[in-house]
């Protein structure tokens, strides 16, 4: 048993054997192949997408511009009208006023001052 165990306390010095390996020398080239762009099919992808411009894009695009100018215009229309319904139940209050005032015998221009 002694023996066993100075055995695995000896230290064994064991290194790998060296391998001299060179690597074979290459002369490698890259090489760049670009295929010429299909000029042809390019152009006849160009018009197809103006055709669809023309045909569907544009005259969406001019159809929405006029709804929008159509809807301001009737906006504004909408306006103006309010205004005048507005100045015209002024004057038809005053008017209102004037006529009450006259009833009871006073100056209607008094009271709306007052």
């Amino acid at each position: 048993l002694a023996k066993i165990v100075r055995e695995k306390e000896t230290k064994i010095d064991v290194q790998p054997p060296t391998v001299n390996v060179q690597a074979p020398e290459v002369n490698v080239q890259p090489q760049i192949a670009i295929a010429a762009p299909d000029t042809k099919a390019f152009g006849e992808a160009l018009k197809e997408m103006k055709q669809v411009y023309d045909n569907i894009l544009m005259p969406l695009v001019v159809a929405s511009y006029r709804k929008m100018k159509m809807d301001h215009s009737i906006w504004e229309d909408m306006k103006r009208v309010n205004d005048i319904l507005k100045k015209m139940d002024l004057l038809l209050a005053a008017e209102s006023v004037r006529e009450t005032v006259k009833k009871k015998g006073g100056n209607a221009g008094e009271k709306m001052k007052n």
